[in-house]
């Protein structure tokens, strides 16, 4: 059965990954990637994120946009001058994004969020980790649905690096993809992914 070798957690990994809520809990998920170095927030609602990146001098925002009619976690980031919008499914080239019901790719996502914001993120031009690792077991989630923990392994890796030169932040955002990633350790493989997320759930909300 999906979700049941999350164990005590089954019906919070479901209710999480199938339908954004609690809200209380996905922040605390979230959040508790929060350093001394940079505070990690969770916007449920794509709009409302970008309108609070708005207001941050610096900061990690995780949030959720529409994907292909489904509910996708992402992320954005402000690190010192600069945004990035970070994807793990990388580049999206046909109009999957959903965004005030209009259907948008990646460069037009962008173009709209630069008009409404005036917001200038950077953001990958390649496919992602997640793109590559759509063949991710169906043994604790099925059909590859790790959005969340794909942006979990990103920010851990960003609040840990978040002093380091703006280049370096720039380079992994905007072009990492599976072969970097192996190199890096900062996301586990296709294989790994699942047991990983159970190690995270109980790391997290520690049963």
């Amino acid at each position: 059965m999906e979700f049941s070798a999350y164990g005590v957690y089954q019906d919070l990994m479901k209710n999480m990954i199938n339908h954004d809520i609690p809200d209380h809990m996905i922040k605390f998920f979230y959040t508790s990637l929060t350093r001394e170095e940079v505070s990690v927030y969770y916007v449920n609602e794509f709009k409302a994120a970008n309108e609070y990146m708005q207001t941050l001098t610096s900061g990690i925002v995780a949030t959720t946009i529409h994907l292909l009619g489904k509910t996708h976690a992402v992320c954005l980031v402000k690190h010192k001058d600069d945004h990035y919008f970070f994807d793990s499914n990388g580049y999206i080239t046909n109009p999957y994004y959903t965004y005030d019901d209009e259907l948008l790719n990646t460069d037009k996502l962008m173009d709209v969020l630069y008009l409404e914001f005036n917001i200038d993120y950077n953001y990958s031009i390649r496919l992602g980790i997640q793109y590559y690792c759509r063949d991710t077991t169906n043994l604790f989630i099925w059909n590859g649905g790790y959005c969340m923990f794909y942006i979990y392994c990103f920010i851990q890796w960003l609040t840990c690096h978040w002093r380091e030169d703006r280049n370096m932040i720039m380079y992994i955002v905007s072009k990492i993809h599976i072969d970097y990633s192996r190199h890096t350790g900062i996301f586990p493989s296709n294989l790994i992914m699942p047991y990983y997320s159970l190690g995270v759930v109980h790391h997290v909300f520690k049963a």
